[in-house]
């Protein structure tokens, strides 16, 4: 039986990061703190794998320190022209697999396919914290720090 491959992402690598954060980790979120630095440890050393470098974007909120996570593949034609591609890492007192854990699935892959690609245009690849309740819709959505 033949891998289903999507434009040179595979498949099972998406299955095999949605399953290590919705079941593995599982509820990402202010309340589950240890899972969120669990999950925010995974894809940052699965964007370092790749070999980009990573910035840790972070604020605190009530003495805790949350992270967007972000890393670059900068353009060669038109370095200052910049695409965003981007999914949130934390959940809602659930397992996360939907929006959640599959927006980062195809957020690492996408980096993984781009990592060895010369892109026009600059490409950053960021992975949001706090988009869900408590902080939906606030400032201290990661995607509004």
């Amino acid at each position: 039986m033949k891998r289903k491959n999507y434009g040179g992402i595979r498949a099972g690598a998406l299955k095999q990061h949605v399953y290590k954060l919705s079941q593995e980790i599982g509820d990402r979120s202010f309340y589950a703190y240890e899972k969120l630095m669990q999950a925010q440890e995974y894809i940052r050393k699965s964007f370092l794998s790749y070999g980009y470098k990573v910035l840790l974007d972070g604020y605190d909120i009530e003495g805790r320190e949350f992270n967007n996570i972000a890393v670059t593949k900068k353009g060669e034609d038109r370095p200052d022209e910049i695409v965003i591609l981007g999914a949130h890492y934390d959940s809602c007192s659930n397992p996360g697999a939907d929006d959640n854990a599959s927006g980062v699935a195809v957020l690492l892959e996408l980096a993984k396919s781009f990592s060895g690609l010369n892109c026009r245009k600059t490409v950053k690849f960021i992975a949001f914290v706090n988009e869900e309740p408590p902080f939906f819709h606030t400032e201290n959505m990661g995607s509004k720090v």
